[in-house]
């Protein structure tokens, strides 16, 4: 399964890690999960399970006109993200398509 990856070396405050939401939103148009890697480990999540309980914070890095908007919340370590629902369909539709040869491929949505 494909991930976007987020690697991060350390908490912005306590526990907490904080992802930017360039991420979530790539994840969200890809329908991909999110890998969170930290130092103690990493967890997967899909977008919507980690903005559930997630704290939003806009903060000043290089640009004072542009603050950047980060979703914060806890990583489990191990934690796997679950196919379910809509997701799950989609991803058997894409092995499904990608296990096809060109010429099936061609055949099957073109003709």
């Amino acid at each position: 399964m494909k991930f976007v990856e987020v690697a991060i070396n350390k908490p912005l405050y306590g526990q907490m890690y904080y992802v930017r939401d360039t991420y979530i939103k790539q994840a969200v148009k890809q329908h991909i999960p999110l890998r969170i890697t930290t130092p103690e480990g990493s967890g997967e999540y899909w977008p919507k399970d980690w903005m559930k309980d997630a704290k939003k914070m806009e903060k000043v890095f290089n640009f004072p006109n542009n603050p950047m908007i980060l979703w914060g919340n806890y990583v489990k370590v191990g934690h796997k993200a679950e196919l379910k629902g809509k997701e799950k369909k989609y991803q058997e539709a894409m092995q499904k398509y990608y296990s096809m040869s060109e010429e099936e491929r061609f055949r099957k949505f073109y003709n």
